[in-house]
């Protein structure tokens, strides 16, 4: 696989990634929004869009982390 097929599945992950982290911040809110005042409801999204991100962002950078390993390992031999 070339590099750029390597980048265009990356990009791919990340928006597939990117959709379920909107998708659960919109679902998350809906429930929470029911039960909690407007400005709590509001703090909670955004902690949990937050650690959404981070989360999203560990991932990705070890995964990186992992193909770069490969890539580095196989241009050696």
């Amino acid at each position: 696989m070339s590099r750029i097929d390597d980048d265009e599945r990356r990009l791919y992950q990340c928006a597939r990634k990117y959709e379920q982290i909107v998708n659960q911040g919109s679902k998350a809110s809906k429930d929470s929004a029911a039960h909690l005042p407007s400005y709590e409801a509001a703090a909670n999204d955004g902690e949990v869009f937050v650690e959404s991100i981070t989360k999203f962002l560990h991932e990705f950078s070890a995964e990186s982390a992992v193909e770069t390993d490969s890539s580095s390992s196989a241009s050696l031999l």
